[in-house]
């Protein structure tokens, strides 16, 4: 892990206690229980993990880590999972020789939340007045069971991937029967965008590592390593136990399987993981995919790209000279991020699964019209063969059209790459580099133009979210609604307005972000109107998109902050 053990701040500590409370409500249920000895669960007590995992804010980089793509992320301060744990052993009643495990999966659910409790998991009790979920997965498992579709298939999909690699049984050479608990509890609001089902895939990771030691293995070593791209390398695995997928060591020497079932549904790729693994306070990271590695880029060709000249026209602060933007970005000290989540519910392993696939699915076929694996593949070979020259991106367009055999039928696949093309090539690092040198102006026009590309030419937005970031920048005239399926966004019409008292305040920049299809945006603010601008949003979104229940919907303040850590 890229994190040291340390302190939670007060939000996160109010997580754990909240986690912890189950937890020990759950052990206290098994004293009583016969499969438990006392002495066990007494022992647990010195078995037990605390974990925090945040949740994940994607700034750019909008269906780019699949296709081997670039993206700027930062790990939220204050949301995330509260993960509290402990290991028991339990009693033989006759269920055969040989070792066994059972994970229990707990999850503090937020106060009338009680519709949660699907079939498969019950509701027990309470904490605090919030209801508490409980899930089991035993292993071995006979195979016979329906893979659940609900938030179950998290912990699920995650624990079969790390028993089919690792083997998890092996654990206990001895044949001892274990049951581990794991007690949960998020202030992420569910399928928002900021990456909740990648928290779960992660911290059940960290979990049970933290108690079966899988590290330890030399099919660990081997496969993930031990040195500085150790955790780089992990988060390209739990990408793959998500979406289910094989594993391969960046130099293709080792591979561990995907599960027959897969894993959530999902052809999603690792930037989620690699934010929730590798943030830091204060810094945003600039990260490449397929493997994930650190990414860092020389600018001057960037602004004499032909797709960006529009945007940078008149800039500043253009690089005199090769300028190299560095994977670490901080953000200046007087600035911070708003996020609202817009309420509609985008569920990577349900409703969104299907447009989210179909997007994945559009980039590996031109990428395979290109003769490639992923399109950042293509982009990088043509770039090497042409010395650099900036007509990239027309090229092989051209090569798609003419790959594919028609004009009309290949128009979705060519739009797919050119929306790549313009968003990982150019406006990630484009927006790494006007946050380094303060050029605010710069930073509103490339983040606009990302948010109308997703718009127009991705197509992942519904109109809540795509007005949201338009609202924030003061652009909401400039979106067309024709149906509920058909959106777009016009060349911006800027406005200038005022942020005296009272007065509407406009963000530096804002976007949608994440899988889309629903989800959240964000928008930069100085610290000193960031909670006004939140009111004024929040009020706003409430009168254009009316809502009985408004506690589906949430606008919050936050900073980036350290990646996933044990808490001690």
């Amino acid at each position: 892990m890229d994190q040291a053990p340390g302190r939670p701040n007060e939000t996160q500590g109010r997580l754990l206690r909240l986690s912890t409370a189950a937890l020990d409500k759950e052990l206290d249920e098994h004293v009583g229980n016969k499969a438990c000895p006392k002495d066990a669960a007494a022992h647990s007590t010195r078995q037990r993990a605390l974990f925090f995992v945040p949740g994940r804010v994607e700034v750019m980089g909008k269906h780019t880590d699949y296709a081997g793509g670039n993206s700027l992320l930062f790990a939220s301060a204050d949301r995330g999972i509260a993960m509290s744990s402990a290991m028991l052993v339990e009693e033989d009643e006759g269920g055969g020789p040989g070792a066994g495990l059972r994970v229990t999966v707990l999850s503090v659910l937020p106060v009338g939340m009680e519709h949660h409790c699907t079939e498969g998991s019950t509701c027990s009790y309470e904490v605090e007045g919030r209801p508490v979920v409980r899930y089991t997965v035993s292993l071995p498992d006979d195979g016979g069971g329906e893979c659940p579709r609900d938030w179950r298939v998290y912990p699920s999909a995650t624990i079969a991937r790390l028993h089919l690699n690792f083997d998890l049984l092996s654990c206990f050479p001895d044949g001892e029967r274990r049951h581990i608990l794991i007690s949960m509890c998020s202030n992420l609001p569910p399928a928002s965008g900021l990456s909740t089902s990648s928290a779960i895939v992660t911290g059940i990771f960290l979990v049970l590592d933290s108690h079966l030691k899988m590290r330890h293995t030399s099919t660990y070593r081997e496969a993930i390593g031990e040195d500085e791209n150790a955790v780089c390398n992990l988060s390209t695995y739990l990408g793959n136990a998500e979406n289910g997928r094989d594993y391969f060591k960046p130099d293709l020497s080792v591979v561990l399987k995907g599960t027959v079932r897969g894993g959530v549904g999902t052809f999603g790729g690792s930037e989620d993981h690699a934010a929730i693994l590798t943030g830091k306070p204060g810094r945003l990271r600039l990260l490449s995919f397929c493997p994930t590695r650190p990414a860092s880029f020389s600018m001057g060709g960037i602004f004499d790209d032909l797709s960006m000249r529009s945007i940078v026209r008149g800039s500043e602060s253009r690089p005199i000279g090769p300028h190299e933007q560095s994977t670490v970005v901080d953000l200046p000290d007087d600035l911070c991020f708003v996020v609202a989540f817009s309420g509609a519910r985008a569920e990577k392993g349900g409703d969104a699964q299907q447009g989210y696939n179909d997007a994945a699915e559009l980039a590996r076929i031109a990428a395979t019209m290109l003769g490639k694996d992923t399109l950042a593949e293509a982009i990088a070979d043509e770039r090497r063969r042409r010395g650099g020259r900036n007509d990239v991106k027309d090229v092989l367009s051209d090569a798609i059209r003419k790959n594919h055999g028609t004009k009309s039928s290949a128009a979705p696949f060519v739009e797919r790459f050119e929306q790549f093309y313009d968003e990982s090539e150019c406006l990630v690092p484009l927006t790494a580099y006007a946050l380094s040198t303060r050029n605010y102006v710069l930073l509103g026009k490339v983040v606009d133009a990302s948010h109308r590309r997703a718009v127009n030419m991705l197509r992942n937005q519904i109109e809540e979210t795509a007005w949201l970031a338009l609202w924030a920048r003061g652009l909401e005239n400039d979106l067309q609604v024709n149906n509920h399926l058909q959106l777009s966004v016009r060349a911006p019409t800027y406005q200038d307005h005022s942020c005296r008292e009272g007065a509407r305040i406009t963000a530096l920049a804002a976007s949608a972000f994440g899988a889309g299809f629903g989800g959240s945006c964000w928008a930069l603010l100085r610290k000193r109107d960031a909670e006004k601008f939140a009111r004024q949003w929040q009020e706003a979104y409430d009168a254009r998109f009316p809502l009985e229940d408004r506690r589906t919907r949430e606008f919050f303040v936050t900073l980036p902050g350290r990646g996933a850590f044990e808490v001690r």
